[in-house]
């Protein structure tokens, strides 16, 4: 992550050609310390498993044809997408940071 955080800041801005790739990596662990960005980053996690998990929820039996509910991952499934309700309940989602080109107020 940090090699392209340095190729892209290169490109971006030529003078900064002199920073460091250990000083991008400590940059990067600083922020991501920062509680905003971390639930920002556990929720897109989250997510993720969400989009994963739908498509093992259920299956298809190879005999008959039927549509058969996978009880298990249906439960995880909705374990994962309670987590993710609860995170957006937990106050002021507008002040997390969740990549976009909007900062906190």
């Amino acid at each position: 992550m940090a090699e392209r955080v340095h190729e892209t800041l290169v490109d971006k801005c030529p003078s900064a050609e002199g920073i460091g790739l250990d000083e991008i990596r400590e940059h990067i662990m600083v922020h991501t310390l920062c509680p905003s960005v971390r639930v920002g980053c556990i929720l897109r996690s989250l997510l993720k498993l969400v989009d994963k998990l739908e498509g093992i929820t259920t299956s298809v039996d190879a005999e008959t044809g039927q549509v058969i509910v996978e009880g298990k991952n249906v439960n995880v499934y909705l374990s994962v997408i309670k987590q993710v309700m609860d995170m957006y309940r937990t106050g002021e989602v507008n002040r997390l940071l969740f990549g976009n080109e909007t900062k906190p107020t």
